[in-house]
């Protein structure tokens, strides 16, 4: 990815989806997220958002079960990372008109960065990142109005 040989990444990327999903234990909810997040910045950077979003929404999936894990370390996801995962999916719907979901996601990103108490840089992006997403959604939706529906560009 860092090289942007997006394409050379893709299948990789896939292939580690699906063996973490298929072979890792339940409780392997950090790797679930690695996976995920990498495969969804692919798609995103390949211009992929819908895909990306999707990828992006199963790692929030895994980061939640991570952040409510008991009985130690083993499996359990830090809300701050949570929540840059959660400003992730919410750019990527976002970016794809689904700005119900765009907003659902911002708004947990603020919540989980929250609860990690922000005191690292990244939390404060995410966390702000996440707010402008949310105030995004409120200026294309209009304050109260509500919409799933992507954009349309025929006039």
């Amino acid at each position: 990815l860092e090289a942007g040989r997006l394409a050379e990444a893709k299948a990789p990327l896939e292939r580690a989806v699906e063996v973490a999903d298929a072979y890792f234990p339940e409780a392997a909810n950090r790797e679930r997220v690695l996976c995920r997040l990498a495969l969804g910045r692919c798609r995103w950077l390949a211009g992929h958002s819908a895909e990306a979003a999707k990828q992006f929404e199963a790692a929030l999936a895994s980061a939640r079960r991570g952040i409510s894990a008991v009985g130690g370390e083993e499996g359990r996801v830090p809300a701050a990372a949570a929540s840059a995962v959660a400003s992730g999916a919410a750019v990527a719907r976002f970016q794809v008109g689904d700005f119900d979901a765009a907003a659902a996601n911002a708004s947990e990103a603020v919540s989980l960065a929250s609860e990690a108490g922000g005191s690292a840089a990244g939390d404060h992006r995410a966390a702000a990142l996440a707010r402008v997403i949310e105030e995004a959604v409120q200026a294309v939706q209009g304050a109260g109005s509500s919409t799933s529906e992507p954009l349309s560009s025929s006039g």
